[in-house]
């Protein structure tokens, strides 16, 4: 697009935000021949301040099966009380109304990956889209996996399509053989 269409090229402008400055540095330097489109941001998407920024399209990479996990309680939604650090999380599932019944009596959510569903309200211009890409399943509940360096957990996609579907997102849910055809 670059060289067939330089007045739509033009006006791009691609951000990268990153945890890592590993992974900063290895983008900025494949994406070398852009450096008057693209910036790159050293940040932590749960806590950076955009500033009021707005995206078009959002794409989130293998990065939310890093965020946080938090082992809960069936009894947490049954009337038990849960610890006072736990209360505002289960304040946010009990308001998009998952349901847990078809899980064991302590178990995994992907709160940190919920929170960024809920976080895209804010960062997507009215017409914007995002794309997530990340290891899971419709139904199943995080287990986690060892890699070198750190460990991650898959994603229960079918409680972030509710809450997105909740909050107003049309969601649509595939294969990523299937997407890449």
């Amino acid at each position: 697009i670059k060289k067939e269409m330089p007045e739509v090229y033009n006006t791009l402008e691609y951000t990268f935000l990153d945890l890592s400055p590993v992974l900063l540095d290895s983008q900025s330097r494949i994406n070398r021949l852009h450096g008057k489109v693209t910036s790159f941001i050293e940040g932590d998407i749960e806590k950076f301040n955009f500033n009021g920024a707005l995206f078009d399209i959002i794409i989130s990479n293998e990065m939310i099966a890093d965020l946080e996990v938090i082992k809960l309680k069936k009894a947490y939604f049954h009337g038990k009380e849960p610890p006072n650090w736990l209360k505002s999380d289960i304040r946010l599932l009990k308001a998009h109304d998952l349901d847990f019944d078809d899980t064991f009596d302590s178990f995994l959510i992907n709160i940190g990956a919920i929170r960024f569903i809920i976080r895209l309200q804010d960062l997507l211009s009215p017409f914007g889209k995002a794309m997530i890409v990340e290891y899971g399943d419709f139904n199943l509940y995080p287990t986690a996996s060892i890699l070198r360096r750190h460990m991650e957990f898959s994603i229960h996609f079918g409680h972030l399509k509710k809450i997105a579907q909740n909050i107003g997102f049309d969601v649509e849910i595939m294969n990523m053989m299937d997407f890449l055809r």
